[in-house]
């Protein structure tokens, strides 16, 4: 009776263990990776570059779930899901509106268009009326727009993140501390926070801009990752300028 007790004990153990391992999409490698922290974390980042995968950092956990999951996500943010391959997505970005702008979407159709009119008038966007060319392999390159007259315009389409035109730099800097030291060089960042993970023993193990996009999900504050392991530490987001001091 007794071992039976200890083999129950025991394989109820291993499958407490094992329920929370859950299998995430590995984008670099088009795999499927298990992750034993049964969370599964994405982020779309500004360029157009993602990232799928086990959330390594423990941000998952403590900030909660985005949803169901990650094929809504927004430009330039993070995800966090519970359930099998719950982070895979595609992603294909478009420059939108007139040359005067730097904005980014989101598109469901995989090619971009860039329309000059007559009058000099530059208009980017997803190809929303399917205008462009469609097939495995569309008559235009990746990297740049094949154009051709119509309606008194040239119109452009291209198949590929952001090939429909060039962002325009901004002419106001972001700077965040970047460094373990309190008064180190600040960087130049385009997310728009700062972040600084702190030990539990007060001391700043790092400081940086949020590459990774988890800020805008924990707001200015702290939060604790990693709780009750060898790595915890506290995760602090803030959106002011060298605001991680």
């Amino acid at each position: 009776m007794s071992k039976f007790f200890v083999c129950s004990f025991y394989y109820l153990a291993l499958f407490s263990t094992l329920s929370f391992a859950i299998k995430c999409y590995d984008g670099e490698k088009g795999e499927t990776l298990e992750c034993k922290n049964g969370w599964c974390s994405a982020t779309l980042y500004e360029d157009g570059r993602t990232y799928h995968g086990c959330d390594t950092l423990g941000v998952c956990a403590a900030i909660g779930k985005s949803g169901e999951r990650c094929d809504k996500m927004g430009i330039g943010s993070s995800c966090c899901c519970d359930s099998d391959l719950c982070n895979k997505f595609q992603a294909h970005l478009c420059y939108a509106g007139d040359s005067s702008g730097n904005e980014k979407v989101l598109c469901e159709q995989s090619s971009c268009t860039s329309i000059t009119r007559a009058n000099g008038q530059v208009v980017r966007s997803c190809d929303t009326e399917n205008r462009c060319p469609s097939g495995p392999n569309p008559p235009f390159r990746d990297d740049h727009c094949d154009e051709h007259t119509e309606e008194n315009s040239i119109y452009c389409c291209c198949h590929g993140t952001l090939c429909n035109g060039h962002e325009i730099p901004k002419k106001d800097m972001f700077y965040c501390h970047a460094g373990g030291e309190k008064n180190s060089a600040p960087s130049e960042c385009a997310q728009g926070w700062c972040t600084k993970s702190v030990l539990p023993s007060g001391n700043v193990a790092s400081r940086a801009c949020d590459t990774n996009y988890v800020c805008p999900k924990i707001g200015n504050k702290c939060i604790t990752v990693n709780k009750g392991t060898a790595d915890e530490s506290k995760l602090c987001c803030c959106d002011s300028e060298n605001c991680n001091s």
